[in-house]
């Protein structure tokens, strides 16, 4: 799958996923049984990807990233489904060890 932000394809990706979380609200209202019902109310989704940083200006990679921070942007995964939307950077970290190559992961947290 490749991971597009904002038109750009993020470069180097060794991982791209997406989760979907559904948070309920417990009501007043009870059961038959005796059990407090609940209602979904809160969706939210976030698509955590991995990769390894390069420095072309074809790709977004580490420094495009970072200066995408607090900003909406635009997304999309391409794969055998092709899924879009808007969300926000958020948890962008750079990893490197002496002698191998300097890795990024971050999550995109949706907007829509």
């Amino acid at each position: 799958m490749m991971l597009f932000i904002n038109d750009m394809p993020v470069g180097c990706l060794s991982s791209v996923s997406r989760s979907e979380q559904i948070s309920f609200i417990g009501t007043c209202k009870t059961s038959a049984n005796g059990a407090q019902t609940q209602l979904g109310r809160l969706y939210t989704y976030s698509i955590p990807f991995e990769g390894v940083m390069t420095t072309s200006n074809e790709i977004i990679s580490w420094t495009g990233l970072k200066a995408l921070e607090r900003i909406k942007v635009n997304w999309e995964i391409v794969g055998e489904d092709t899924e879009a939307g808007q969300g926000f950077i958020e948890n962008l970290e750079i990893i490197g060890a002496v002698g191998d190559f300097i890795t990024f992961n971050g999550s995109i947290t949706g907007y829509d």
